[in-house]
């Protein structure tokens, strides 16, 4: 999806943006990858792909709300769970 700069950035203030909009902003736009990583819609995948592949900003944004919010997040997924 091709998205104009400015329009990108006006997305971006909208709290109910779809997660594959903040994921092709965050693609398409590096340098918006602090404010992807504290909107909102950001979800454990689109941070980590931040973490990995984002700016120096967006690598320490995106560490700093997944310890926020999801503080007890492994970096190995838990194997499958069996109900008793």
């Amino acid at each position: 999806m091709v998205i104009d700069r400015d329009d990108a950035w006006w997305a971006l203030q909208d709290p109910f943006l779809p997660a594959q909009a903040l994921e092709d902003i965050a693609a398409e736009y590096p340098e918006f990858g602090v404010a992807v990583a504290n909107h909102p819609g950001a979800q454990p995948g689109l941070l980590e792909w931040l973490r990995d592949n984002g700016t120096t900003e967006a690598q320490v944004a995106a560490k700093a709300i997944t310890r926020q919010y999801w503080p007890y997040q492994s970096a190995v997924a838990p194997g499958p769970v069996t109900l008793a």
